[in-house]
């Protein structure tokens, strides 16, 4: 019985850890983007539908015109994808021009995946 228990023990705290170490994986919104240089406008390149941004309504063609409450526009490049990148899980607003109309959206970071190996 001690044997058992001690094997149930051990398998909780694996268990644990396993979700510990997911919470602090690096996701990101599950999209991919283009930028234009000369403007610093960003646009979705592509959204898969089983991803987070795609699942938040995030659309192929749609403007990224902020993130968190920052204009892309005077963002680098590797600052927009640092404030797109975060740990699974947390939320990133962003918001969108769609069709001249602006629009606000909330996306769930979900783990990396490479679109080319689904």
């Amino acid at each position: 019985m001690q044997a058992a228990h001690g094997k149930k023990t051990a398998i909780a705290f694996l268990a644990c850890a396993i979700l510990a170490a997911c919470a602090s994986w690096d996701g990101s919104v599950g999209a991919v983007f283009a930028r234009d240089n000369p403007t610093g406008r960003v646009f979705v390149r592509d959204a898969p539908a089983d991803m987070a941004g795609a699942k938040a309504g995030l659309l192929v063609g749609d403007e990224v015109v902020a993130i968190d409450g920052r204009s892309v526009t005077k963002m680098s490049p590797p600052e927009v994808q640092h404030a797109l990148e975060g740990r699974v899980g947390t939320k990133v607003r962003l918001q969108v021009l769609r069709h001249g109309d602006t629009i606000e959206l909330n996306v769930e970071r979900g783990p990396f995946r490479d679109p080319a190996n689904n």
